[in-house]
């Protein structure tokens, strides 16, 4: 079994060749879905823009006249497109991170030696 190293980040440990190759088969998932929403935002354009080439109102005053607006039927909601990408993107990330296990970092001052000094510090700030 070959370990791989941890990034260069603070936290982050060496993984074994299943997480590492469990984390890709997600990232492959991942990607599959993102390119599934890309074409339902491209397919949403696509009415829209068509809409607005058939509507000289839209393009001439800025907005469409009012009738002709209420017929547009997007493909999906737009806005629960983007929060269901939002989700997606956090989940996977979520997903990910629950398989490497980043763990807490040391700060300096949880050194005994530098804790006078760093409290020393953050006092001459706050004053």
């Amino acid at each position: 079994m070959t370990e791989h190293n941890g990034l260069p980040v603070k936290g982050y440990q060496p993984q074994s060749d299943e997480k590492v190759a469990l984390v890709n088969r997600f990232k492959e998932m991942e990607e599959r879905l993102l390119r599934e929403l890309d074409a339902l935002n491209k397919a949403n354009n696509d009415v829209i823009n068509d809409y607005v080439a058939m509507h000289p109102l839209f393009t001439e005053q800025g907005h469409p006249d009012r009738d002709g607006w209420k017929t547009l039927r997007p493909v999906v909601d737009p806005g629960l497109l983007v929060q269901a990408r939002d989700t997606l993107v956090t989940g996977f990330m979520l997903l990910n991170r629950s398989v490497f296990q980043p763990g807490r970092v040391k700060l300096p001052e949880d050194e005994p030696h530098l804790a006078e000094e760093v409290r020393a510090a953050l006092n001459d700030i706050a004053s």
